[in-house]
Protein backbone atom coordinates (compact mmCIF):
# COMPACT_ATOMS: atom_id res chain seq x y z
CA UNK A 1 0.00 0.00 0.00
CA UNK A 2 1.03 3.23 -0.91
CA UNK A 3 -0.47 5.07 1.99
CA UNK A 4 0.87 2.99 4.23
CA UNK A 5 4.17 3.30 2.56
CA UNK A 6 3.97 7.42 3.09
CA UNK A 7 3.03 7.19 6.47
CA UNK A 8 6.42 4.90 7.60
CA UNK A 9 8.81 6.92 5.27
CA UNK A 10 7.72 9.85 7.02
CA UNK A 11 8.09 8.59 10.42
CA UNK A 12 11.01 6.62 9.48
CA UNK A 13 12.41 10.22 8.48
CA UNK A 14 11.41 11.57 11.88
CA UNK A 15 12.79 8.68 13.76
CA UNK A 16 16.30 8.95 11.80
CA UNK A 17 16.33 13.07 12.05
CA UNK A 18 15.44 12.70 15.95
CA UNK A 19 19.08 13.49 17.33
CA UNK A 20 18.49 16.66 15.09
CA UNK A 21 15.77 17.85 16.29
CA UNK A 22 16.82 17.46 20.10
CA UNK A 23 19.95 19.42 19.27
CA UNK A 24 18.13 22.59 17.19
CA UNK A 25 15.77 22.31 20.41
CA UNK A 26 18.74 22.60 22.89
CA UNK A 27 20.16 25.45 20.70
CA UNK A 28 17.17 27.51 20.93
CA UNK A 29 16.51 26.89 24.54
CA UNK A 30 20.05 27.92 25.32
CA UNK A 31 19.47 31.13 23.02
CA UNK A 32 16.05 31.65 24.97
CA UNK A 33 18.16 32.00 27.80
CA UNK A 34 20.24 34.43 26.95
CA UNK A 35 18.46 36.48 24.80
CA UNK A 36 16.62 39.06 27.45
CA UNK A 37 20.81 39.62 28.34
CA UNK A 38 21.90 40.49 24.81
CA UNK A 39 18.06 43.17 24.58
CA UNK A 40 18.70 44.42 27.90
CA UNK A 41 22.44 45.51 26.95
CA UNK A 42 21.35 46.55 23.45
CA UNK A 43 18.63 49.00 24.64
CA UNK A 44 20.85 49.96 27.52
CA UNK A 45 22.98 51.00 25.26
CA UNK A 46 20.54 52.75 22.24
CA UNK A 47 19.26 54.75 25.77
CA UNK A 48 22.67 56.24 26.15
CA UNK A 49 23.71 56.77 23.08
CA UNK A 50 20.50 58.94 22.33
CA UNK A 51 21.21 60.34 25.63
CA UNK A 52 24.43 61.64 24.82
CA UNK A 53 26.45 59.78 27.55
CA UNK A 54 29.15 58.15 24.86
CA UNK A 55 31.57 56.99 28.12
CA UNK A 56 28.96 54.94 29.32
CA UNK A 57 27.91 53.75 25.66
CA UNK A 58 30.78 52.78 25.07
CA UNK A 59 31.23 50.38 28.66
CA UNK A 60 28.00 49.13 27.65
CA UNK A 61 29.26 48.23 24.12
CA UNK A 62 32.43 46.29 25.59
CA UNK A 63 29.90 44.26 27.46
CA UNK A 64 28.25 43.69 24.24
CA UNK A 65 31.32 42.05 23.14
CA UNK A 66 32.08 40.15 25.91
CA UNK A 67 28.63 38.30 25.81
CA UNK A 68 29.69 37.64 21.89
CA UNK A 69 32.56 36.27 22.59
CA UNK A 70 31.39 34.53 24.98
CA UNK A 71 28.30 32.94 23.39
CA UNK A 72 29.23 34.02 19.47
CA UNK A 73 28.70 36.11 17.32
CA UNK A 74 25.57 33.87 15.70
CA UNK A 75 24.45 32.92 18.94
CA UNK A 76 21.36 34.12 17.42
CA UNK A 77 21.36 31.37 15.08
CA UNK A 78 20.64 28.60 17.49
CA UNK A 79 18.93 26.03 17.07
CA UNK A 80 17.64 27.25 13.55
CA UNK A 81 19.14 24.86 11.73
CA UNK A 82 17.01 22.01 11.77
CA UNK A 83 14.19 24.32 10.26
CA UNK A 84 16.72 25.60 7.47
CA UNK A 85 18.64 22.32 6.43
CA UNK A 86 15.77 19.58 7.28
CA UNK A 87 12.32 20.88 7.94
CA UNK A 88 12.74 23.33 4.41
CA UNK A 89 14.15 20.22 2.00
CA UNK A 90 11.65 17.99 3.51
CA UNK A 91 9.05 19.60 2.25
CA UNK A 92 10.41 20.51 -0.83
CA UNK A 93 11.36 16.78 -1.32
CA UNK A 94 8.29 15.25 -0.57
CA UNK A 95 6.08 17.56 -2.61
CA UNK A 96 8.39 17.03 -5.71
CA UNK A 97 8.01 13.16 -5.34
CA UNK A 98 4.52 13.20 -5.03
CA UNK A 99 4.33 15.27 -8.10
CA UNK A 100 6.94 13.09 -10.12
CA UNK A 101 4.78 9.87 -8.78
CA UNK A 102 1.99 11.85 -10.15
CA UNK A 103 3.13 12.89 -13.41
CA UNK A 104 4.43 9.92 -14.36
CA UNK A 105 1.13 7.02 -13.88
CA UNK A 106 2.94 4.75 -16.52
CA UNK A 107 6.32 4.17 -13.99
CA UNK A 108 3.72 4.74 -10.72
CA UNK A 109 1.29 2.67 -11.92
CA UNK A 110 0.52 1.30 -8.02
CA UNK A 111 0.48 5.09 -6.74
CA UNK A 112 -1.97 6.57 -8.99
CA UNK A 113 -4.00 3.33 -9.51
CA UNK A 114 -4.14 3.45 -5.29
CA UNK A 115 -7.58 4.56 -4.13
CA UNK A 116 -7.74 4.30 -0.36
CA UNK A 117 -10.85 5.18 1.59
CA UNK A 118 -12.88 7.90 -0.62
CA UNK A 119 -9.95 8.74 -2.75
CA UNK A 120 -9.77 8.35 -6.24
CA UNK A 121 -6.12 8.12 -6.59
CA UNK A 122 -3.07 9.45 -4.51
CA UNK A 123 -2.34 11.08 -7.65
CA UNK A 124 -5.31 12.94 -7.80
CA UNK A 125 -6.80 15.94 -5.87
CA UNK A 126 -8.95 15.54 -2.92
CA UNK A 127 -12.42 14.82 -4.76
CA UNK A 128 -13.98 16.31 -1.19
CA UNK A 129 -10.94 18.27 -0.23
CA UNK A 130 -10.91 16.70 3.12
CA UNK A 131 -7.23 16.24 3.34
CA UNK A 132 -6.62 19.91 2.65
CA UNK A 133 -8.93 20.95 5.29
CA UNK A 134 -7.31 18.00 7.90
CA UNK A 135 -4.20 19.56 7.47
CA UNK A 136 -5.30 23.10 7.65
CA UNK A 137 -6.99 22.56 10.72
CA UNK A 138 -3.89 20.78 12.01
CA UNK A 139 -1.69 23.81 11.22
CA UNK A 140 -4.42 25.89 13.45
CA UNK A 141 -4.64 23.91 16.16
CA UNK A 142 -0.50 24.31 16.28
CA UNK A 143 -1.23 27.98 16.12
CA UNK A 144 -3.32 28.30 18.72
CA UNK A 145 -1.45 25.55 21.41
CA UNK A 146 2.08 26.81 20.32
CA UNK A 147 1.74 29.89 18.51
CA UNK A 148 3.03 28.47 15.26
CA UNK A 149 2.20 26.46 12.26
CA UNK A 150 4.97 23.95 12.88
CA UNK A 151 5.85 22.49 16.42
CA UNK A 152 9.69 23.08 15.38
CA UNK A 153 9.40 26.54 14.64
CA UNK A 154 7.64 27.31 18.19
CA UNK A 155 10.16 25.73 19.75
CA UNK A 156 12.96 27.51 17.49
CA UNK A 157 10.84 30.94 18.23
CA UNK A 158 8.03 30.20 20.91
CA UNK A 159 5.27 33.31 20.35
CA UNK A 160 5.77 35.98 22.73
CA UNK A 161 9.23 35.27 23.77
CA UNK A 162 11.23 37.42 20.95
CA UNK A 163 8.70 40.15 21.84
CA UNK A 164 10.47 43.74 22.79
CA UNK A 165 9.20 46.88 23.95
CA UNK A 166 11.45 49.28 22.05
CA UNK A 167 11.45 52.91 21.73
CA UNK A 168 9.61 52.23 18.79
CA UNK A 169 7.05 49.91 20.64
CA UNK A 170 6.08 46.31 20.04
CA UNK A 171 7.81 44.54 16.93
CA UNK A 172 4.34 44.70 14.22
CA UNK A 173 5.31 41.12 13.14
CA UNK A 174 5.44 39.54 16.45
CA UNK A 175 2.22 41.56 17.69
CA UNK A 176 0.29 40.35 14.74
CA UNK A 177 2.63 36.63 14.29
CA UNK A 178 -0.52 34.68 15.46
CA UNK A 179 -3.11 36.17 13.25
CA UNK A 180 -0.65 35.87 10.24
CA UNK A 181 -0.51 31.80 11.15
CA UNK A 182 -4.17 31.92 11.75
CA UNK A 183 -4.71 33.45 8.08
CA UNK A 184 -1.82 31.02 6.30
CA UNK A 185 -3.25 28.43 7.49
CA UNK A 186 -6.72 29.35 6.37
CA UNK A 187 -5.61 30.37 3.21
CA UNK A 188 -3.52 27.13 2.74
CA UNK A 189 -6.61 25.18 1.47
CA UNK A 190 -7.95 27.42 -1.44
CA UNK A 191 -4.26 27.82 -2.22
CA UNK A 192 -3.51 23.80 -2.31
CA UNK A 193 -6.87 22.25 -3.43
CA UNK A 194 -5.33 20.56 -6.51
CA UNK A 195 -1.91 19.23 -4.96
CA UNK A 196 -2.13 14.95 -5.20
CA UNK A 197 -3.13 13.88 -2.41
CA UNK A 198 -0.32 11.90 -1.45
CA UNK A 199 1.49 15.27 -0.45
CA UNK A 200 -1.14 15.84 2.30
CA UNK A 201 -0.50 11.97 3.64
CA UNK A 202 2.75 13.25 3.97
CA UNK A 203 2.07 16.60 5.46
CA UNK A 204 -0.62 15.59 7.66
CA UNK A 205 1.46 12.84 9.16
CA UNK A 206 4.60 14.90 9.48
CA UNK A 207 2.76 17.59 11.14
CA UNK A 208 1.30 15.41 14.21
CA UNK A 209 4.87 13.49 13.88
CA UNK A 210 6.53 16.39 14.93
CA UNK A 211 3.85 17.98 17.35
CA UNK A 212 3.51 14.48 19.51
CA UNK A 213 7.68 14.27 19.42
CA UNK A 214 7.84 17.94 20.59
CA UNK A 215 5.07 17.41 23.49
CA UNK A 216 7.08 14.42 24.86
CA UNK A 217 10.44 16.43 24.94
CA UNK A 218 8.75 18.81 26.82
CA UNK A 219 8.59 16.49 29.73
CA UNK A 220 11.06 17.37 32.36
CA UNK A 221 11.90 13.45 32.42
CA UNK A 222 13.33 13.81 28.96
CA UNK A 223 14.85 17.55 29.34
CA UNK A 224 16.81 16.02 32.14
CA UNK A 225 17.71 13.11 30.19
CA UNK A 226 18.56 14.50 26.97
CA UNK A 227 20.20 17.39 28.54
CA UNK A 228 17.53 20.30 27.42
CA UNK A 229 17.39 23.44 29.63
CA UNK A 230 13.92 23.97 30.88
CA UNK A 231 12.00 26.29 28.73
CA UNK A 232 12.62 30.27 29.72
CA UNK A 233 9.04 30.23 31.80
CA UNK A 234 10.06 27.32 33.63
CA UNK A 235 13.32 28.57 34.53
CA UNK A 236 12.27 31.95 35.32
CA UNK A 237 9.66 30.15 37.98
CA UNK A 238 12.62 28.26 39.17
CA UNK A 239 14.59 30.91 39.95
CA UNK A 240 11.85 33.20 41.38
CA UNK A 241 11.05 30.19 43.75
CA UNK A 242 14.82 30.21 44.98
CA UNK A 243 15.28 33.49 45.54
CA UNK A 244 11.64 33.24 47.79
CA UNK A 245 12.72 30.09 49.44
CA UNK A 246 16.45 31.34 50.45
CA UNK A 247 15.68 34.15 53.25
CA UNK A 248 14.15 30.86 55.33
CA UNK A 249 16.99 29.05 54.90
CA UNK A 250 19.07 31.68 56.43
Amino acid sequence: SWLIAIVIACLGIRAVTLPISIAAIRGSREKALIQPKFQELTEKQKSLSMEGDQSKAQEVGKEIQAFTNKHGKLFMLKGTGNLIFFQVPLYITAFAAMRGFANYPDVFRGFAMESPLWLDSLALADPYALLPLLTASIMMTNTELFGSIDTEAAQINPLGQAETTSVGGQNTFQKYQKWIMRGSAVMFVPMTWNFPAGVFVFMSTNLIASTVQNRLLRLPVLERLLEIPPPPERAAAAAAAAAVGSPALV
